[in-house]
């Protein structure tokens, strides 16, 4: 269970946090458990990165009709132009680079927190948070934006890194509303 909680929760959304954090009994169960939310997160974002990048080579060992299937299910998330995707064995990836590097950088965000070299992230207020969320998905929108009006002309390179950022800062403006509940969930115990 994810609760969103901005710093200005009113007096039920705090109450409804201290009976959930009640619930789930001390601060490190419930930590386990949005723990386990975050290795879930990280598994669903990266995995979808590594099917699309799998499914050429599906393609290419079993033949043409085999992985058609996979294609299908990207071309719900995915415009999959094969000009604006990374080629693999003559085959093109099922996400485009921007949605492959989007989806990478959506699953990388959670290590951020918890990797101890690079753990900084966590110490960090909520609106630098969000405002670092902010930047990254602006610079992320420009590349299409002056792509669309004909300044320059985007490779697939540039794609997936304006992906990752894009990723990066979507994930930044999602998970500080989580994060600052947990602060105040666990300062209540």
């Amino acid at each position: 269970m994810v609760v969103l909680v901005a710093h200005s929760a009113s007096p039920n959304q705090r109450f409804a946090m201290s009976i959930m954090v009640d619930t789930f009994g001390d601060k490190a169960r419930y930590r386990h458990l949005i723990q386990g939310f975050s290795v879930f997160h990280v598994a669903l974002f990266i995995g979808v990165s590594l099917t699309a990048a799998t499914l050429p080579f599906y393609q290419t060992l079993f033949g043409y009709p085999h992985g058609e299937g996979g294609y299908a299910i990207f071309s719900h998330i995915c415009h999959q132009f094969p000009t604006r995707s990374f080629w693999i064995t003559g085959r093109p990836f099922a996400l485009c680079g921007r949605c492959t590097g989007g989806y990478l950088g959506v699953g990388i965000g959670p290590l951020l927190f918890v990797v101890p070299h690079i753990k900084v992230f966590s110490k960090w207020l909520f609106s630098r948070r969000f405002l670092l969320g902010g930047t990254l998905l602006g610079v992320a929108i420009l590349d299409p934006l002056l792509e669309i009006n004909g300044l320059y002309s985007s490779y697939t390179s540039l794609r997936f890194f304006s992906g990752l950022i894009g990723g990066l800062g979507l994930f930044f403006l999602l998970f500080p509303m989580r994060l600052s509940a947990l602060d105040y969930a666990w300062s209540r115990k």
